[in-house]
């Protein structure tokens, strides 16, 4: 028996609460005896990673399964092509689809032909659900965002004075490709001398699965803001910077996913709802300051 059964989506992406439609065909060479013909509808996020040799964590999120019954009897198919149309409506409340080293959100639909006797024939399609924020109800995006942070440099005698960064942007959305222009004034009360100073923008994600979690940074910017100037001790230092948001970073929102959230940051304190690029300051001691920027990227379909 031979049989071919492929699946068309009439588009690729799709927002929550959309209408995803498509066909299913089915082609039989020869006269195919099936006990029915069903099509499912899958949405979920997963989340696996091992701690040590033996110890495993995973976890995942059902969002949707649908069947539906193209045949539903048991029915003798002339050679031929046949085609059935789909179509179903996504839940309004959906994570964007996304794949990462620990986890992923993924979509598909699947097509079964029910053989008797014999192993059913199964194709499948993924297709990606791509979560927006609707700007218009984030009134404060327009607004100048500030962040100040300090680290305190090792010191063999006592303990050192701080360095201080603070930095404003002129507001907290951009898209990708945007160029963020940004004023960082450096306070270095130590007695360090600061040979540099250098930004990037970072991406990471944290994954949550049986009370435990781990982080991945899944994107650094190869672009970096330099000031190119050196702030000795006890004296201040002020530029204006600008970098330019990487056209490939995640914009997908996964306000709705409770095993993956995106942060923005190394460490635990910095984990958000939203998209957040970190700008890091280096010295000459290797020391490293994250500066916290609360600032969401702007999607495609707004």
């Amino acid at each position: 028996m031979g049989e071919l059964c492929e699946i068309f989506l009439d588009q690729d992406v799709y927002q929550p609460g959309e209408t995803v439609t498509g066909k299913i065909m089915c082609n039989f060479d020869t006269e195919n005896q099936v006990n029915g013909i069903r099509v499912l509808m899958k949405g979920r996020a997963k989340v696996y990673w091992k701690e040590g040799r033996y110890t495993v964590y995973q976890d995942d999120k059902m969002y949707f399964e649908f069947e539906t019954a193209l045949v539903d009897n048991e029915t003798t198919f002339a050679p031929g092509l046949y085609e059935y149309p789909i179509s179903f409506e996504l839940p309004n409340a959906l994570p964007s689809s996304m794949e990462e080293t620990h986890g992923n959100v993924r979509y598909k639909v699947q097509a079964v032909i029910d053989r008797p006797w014999s192993f059913d024939h199964v194709c499948r399609l993924p297709f990606t659900v791509y979560s927006v924020n609707n700007l218009n109800e984030m009134e404060d995006l327009n607004q100048p965002t500030q962040s100040v942070e300090e680290k305190i440099p090792f010191a063999l005698f006592g303990q050192s004075p701080p360095i201080k960064v603070l930095v404003n942007l002129p507001q907290s959305c951009y898209a990708p490709n945007d160029t963020v222009s940004f004023f960082v004034k450096i306070i270095n009360e130590s007695a360090v001398c600061i040979e540099d100073v250098r930004f990037r923008i970072i991406q990471g994600y944290t994954f949550y699965a049986r009370n435990r979690s781990t982080q991945h940074i899944s994107y650094i910017s190869e672009e970096c803001a330099n000031t190119d100037f050196e702030v000795k001790g006890e004296s201040e230092g002020q530029w204006n910077l600008e970098i330019t948001v990487p056209a490939d970073i995640f914009i997908g929102v996964l306000d709705d996913c409770d095993v993956i959230k995106i942060f923005g940051s190394y460490g635990e304190k910095y984990v958000f709802r939203f998209l957040t690029p970190i700008l890091l300051l280096t010295c000459h001691w290797c020391l490293v300051l994250e500066i916290k920027i609360e600032t969401l990227f702007r999607n495609v379909f707004t």
